[in-house]
């Protein structure tokens, strides 16, 4: 095993054991205010090549599971079918919270949606896997849709634009190699925040 990805994983620990947990209230929906915390934290953009599915999808949610404490689902004023009725009713029992928006990370949009706040753990992942194969399914009317991920401090971890078919990862140093490594042979093009 690569001891440098041990050092990492240790280093983040580090890092996220001393962040604060800011609560579901505390979630960086406003693309404004998440970028100055994230220049803050030297964050940069890692864009996926193409959709993570199957495995790497799963890998995805997983390593999510050592940097992330939200999840977010958008459900906007479409009509739902059986699928979503019944992917809401698995996913209430990790909400935390409701909120009526128009902006979550990577969408600004005239029409309010109900934004689900989730709690990221283990159990969310695995029903995460189980309910879709890909990241860019996560789309009305058949699911709640743009799968967000925050970490406990309140800045967006994974971003997505399910009917865009567009997602990218928002990656302090310390974190890069491991999730990198992680999501092989998925490519992720870094770019620096804008």
């Amino acid at each position: 095993m690569d001891r440098s990805l041990l050092e990492v994983d240790h280093e983040e620990c580090m890092a996220i054991g001393e962040t604060s947990d800011v609560g579901p209230s505390g979630l960086m929906f406003e693309w404004d205010e998440a970028r100055a915390a994230l220049v803050r934290a030297e964050t940069s953009v890692y864009q996926f090549a193409y959709e993570p599915a199957g495995g790497r999808y799963d890998a995805l949610l997983s390593v999510a599971l050592r940097y992330c404490a939200y999840g977010l689902l958008v459900l906007q004023d479409f009509p739902w079918n059986e699928t979503t009725r019944a992917a809401l009713e698995d996913l209430e029992k990790w909400r935390l919270n409701e909120v009526i928006g128009t902006e979550w990370p990577g969408t600004k949009t005239l029409k309010e949606a109900r934004l689900h706040v989730l709690k990221f753990d283990s159990g969310l992942c695995a029903a995460l896997q189980r309910l879709t194969r890909r990241l860019y399914q996560w789309e009305q009317p058949n699911l709640p849709e743009d799968l967000c991920l925050f970490r406990a401090s309140g800045e967006p971890w994974l971003v997505s634009i399910a009917h865009e078919a567009d997602g990218w990862l928002l990656l302090r140093p310390s974190e890069a190699k491991a999730v990198v490594e992680t999501l092989r042979p998925l490519s992720l093009i870094r770019s620096d925040l804008r």
